[in-house]
Parts: C-alpha cells; structure tokens; sequence
C-alpha cells in the first residue's frame, strides 16, 4: 500500500461551487482500480488549508491515477 499526505493552502475558503467540484474529484478518485482512499478536508483552524489523505494499493495504481 501507498499513502499520500500531504496540505494545500488556496487563496480562499471554497465556496459551494468549489466544494461541489471537490466532491466530484473525490467521488471519481475513489472509484479508480486500487484506490482504497481518497479524501480532501477542511483543516478547521484555517478554512484556506485542505489537507489531503490518499491511500493506493500499489504503485501501478497510483501511476495510472495520474494519468
């Protein structure tokens, strides 16, 4: 297993339209061969950072992720 952690700090605390897209990305993630995790979250102290947490079978599931 692979797991991915990592922050993201954007310019401003997402509005509907952004946390709807976020979901999306998420939902499709999620759905990819070899995927066991994929979330994005709200760091509650500073609405401004998402912090992502990913987990993938192996490489090759990664590797196709990002294609």
């Amino acid at each position: 297993m692979i797991q991915v952690n990592g922050t993201l700090r954007i310019a401003q605390a997402p509005d509907e339209t952004t946390r709807a897209a976020i979901v999306a990305m998420m939902e499709a993630s999620r759905a990819e061969d070899g995927c066991l995790d994929y979330t994005l979250a709200a760091d509650l102290s500073d609405p401004q950072v998402l912090v992502l947490f990913e987990r993938w079978r192996d490489q090759a599931a990664l590797d196709a992720h990002f294609q």
